[in-house]
């Protein structure tokens, strides 16, 4: 199966989401104005992760998907690229390749949100990261 093949790694909600709408509006409106990269930031427990998944569930009907990546068990710099495969189906060849690899995937996907969650550990190594994801698949 292909990422074309589907609309995404995001699961349906467990429960109902409440309030929170300015932020969603906020997140809406940065997209909608041509943004193509959105930081969510704030201390851990707030709710940015339930804020991010929730828009992009919502947003999904609207793209070609929606998937999450998960770097809290990134490490070091190379477990980026191993956790962004993963999370969007894409089989890695050669590490070396990774990154571009990655990048003409979503090049290929066109217009579609992917989360990136739990970057502290590795913000540097990751912002290289999706620095080149943005490049290539603009």
């Amino acid at each position: 199966m292909t990422m074309k093949d589907r609309s995404g790694n995001l699961a349906p909600e467990r429960d109902a989401f409440f309030g929170r709408a300015r932020e969603l509006d906020a997140v809406g409106a940065l997209f909608d104005g041509g943004a193509r990269l959105v930081t969510i930031f704030g201390p851990g427990g707030v709710g940015k992760t339930r804020l991010a998944r929730h828009f992009a569930l919502d947003a999904r009907s609207r793209s070609n998907g929606a998937w999450f990546c998960d770097l809290s068990s990134a490490k070091e710099e190379r477990d980026i690229p191993l956790s962004m495969s993963r999370a969007l189906g894409v089989p890695l060849k050669k590490a070396a390749d990774a990154i571009t690899l990655l990048g003409s995937a979503l090049a290929d996907l066109g217009r579609a949100i992917v989360i990136v969650d739990n970057c502290e550990q590795v913000v540097t190594a990751a912002a290289s990261a999706i620095s080149s994801w943005l490049d290539a698949a603009p």
